[in-house]
């Protein structure tokens, strides 16, 4: 896509600092990294979101991030991971190409990585009825 900034990236139209890569997936350092080793793994082909992306896919963006993730315990010290990923405008998707974003993880490095949510109460029992496949 002409407008998709990971496709110009992918392209080499956009310069990045590309941590990894193979043929079903790129990994490179956000623009402004949130913390030491920040980093963005995104589908080689342009898919808009969870939804759209096929399995395979799905399978090689896990497959980098385990890869990734082991790679910076070794080389940064990190003691864990968070992934975040965002699918469609509700949740905050701003960039519309499928992809995750790997947080590394250091003891006590301060980072709340839970979201706040607003107090709820749900009837389990409904919920379970309504979402069990």
């Amino acid at each position: 896509m002409d407008d998709c900034i990971f496709c110009s990236i992918i392209d080499r139209k956009s310069p990045a600092w590309i941590i990894y890569e193979d043929e079903e997936v790129i990994c490179f350092l956000p623009t402004k990294p949130e913390v030491y080793g920040h980093t963005v793994i995104a589908s080689k082909p342009h898919f808009v979101d969870i939804d759209d992306a096929p399995a395979s896919v799905l399978e090689s963006v896990m497959t980098a991030a385990k890869r990734l993730a082991a790679h910076y315990k070794a080389q940064i010290g990190s003691t864990g991971i968070n992934l975040f990923h965002a699918s469609g405008p509700s949740a905050q998707q701003s960039v519309v190409h499928f992809h995750i974003h790997l947080i590394p993880r250091f003891e006590s490095d301060g980072v709340n990585a839970w979201p706040e949510f607003p107090a709820s109460t749900f009837d389990k029992d409904e919920m379970l009825k309504i979402l069990k496949l």
